[in-house]
């Protein structure tokens, strides 16, 4: 019999983490899928790795010693991986973000990378925000930024950044009329908080213009056609943020986090990953 060295460093987070639920954000995998492949981990082994003590799950005897020898098997796996990386360094890194965070964060990161790295091919993929959390989940990428609702929990948030309703100067939208929203396409975090504010506050709005682009968002917004719900992040000229004047509800924060693909362990992976947050966390700042 061969150990799964992928389930052992799930039951691995969901130890140290407390929760198959954290675990699920540690891997970039659902609690679901999580929790599978515990079970099957389990079955494979024949043995019950975790009990039931109120509302909590510990880990049985079994558990505890499976537990120690993961922390070794995994800690020699990746003393492997990155013995043979640094062999070859040039191995490509699939990198994904969202356009407003790939127009403020990618300049200075690439730039700060080719420095420590100048033969590492970084491949980046600018998507909306929703579909770079679906490549992080599927094991396509090695690394994204991307936004969440802001959770002090969550372990990949790196800064929180306010979102807010921007419009062009002077626009004033009829109270008497569905709101025009300027969002993305769904699945769209950004679209879905903003409908649930003005829901919750009983304002009616209408889609006024939906796309990928975000671009075109922002030149619909600067053109006057309606309200675009985004976080405040390299938002462009010409466009006021508001909500208070324009009679919307405030919208919540959200955490711009780094989401590193725990089964891909590469020090050229974890060295763009700490550049990436350190460019972040100055940007925020700022």
């Amino acid at each position: 019999m061969i150990l799964d060295l992928v389930a052992l460093r799930t039951l691995l987070a969901a130890v140290d983490l407390k929760g198959f639920g954290r675990a699920a954000e540690r891997v970039n995998r659902s609690p679901g899928a999580v929790s599978l492949q515990i079970k099957a981990l389990e079955e494979r082994l024949d043995l019950k790795l975790f009990r039931k003590v109120g509302r909590q799950q510990v880990l049985t005897d079994e558990g505890e010693v499976l537990v120690g020898y993961a922390r070794r098997l995994l800690a020699l796996n990746d003393e492997a991986m990155v013995a043979l990386h640094q062999l070859n360094p040039c191995c490509e890194i699939l990198f994904g973000m969202p356009q407003d965070v790939a127009d403020s964060l990618l300049p200075t990161t690439l730039a700060r990378f080719r420095e420590a790295h100048p033969s590492t091919k970084v491949r980046v993929n600018v998507d909306p925000n929703d579909r770079v959390l679906d490549e992080l989940e599927a094991g396509q990428l090695d690394l994204g930024l991307v936004f969440r609702p802001a959770d002090e929990r969550d372990p990949s948030a790196i800064a929180t950044v306010p979102m807010r309703w921007y419009a062009a100067p002077g626009f004033t939208p009829d109270p008497g009329a569905p709101l025009p929203l300027l969002v993305s396409d769904a699945p769209c975090l950004f679209r879905q908080t903003a409908m649930a504010a003005l829901d919750a506050a009983g304002r009616s709005w209408r889609p006024a213009m939906s796309t990928t682009s975000l671009s075109a968002l922002w030149a619909a917004a600067r053109a006057g056609l309606g309200v675009l719900p985004r976080v405040a992040f390299q938002a462009p000229a010409g466009l006021e943020a508001g909500g208070e004047a324009m009679g919307l509800p405030p919208l919540p924060e959200m955490s711009l986090c780094l989401v590193k693909d725990a089964y891909r362990v590469r020090p050229t992976v974890a060295r763009l990953a700490s550049i990436s947050k350190e460019v972040a966390v100055e940007s925020c700042l700022t």
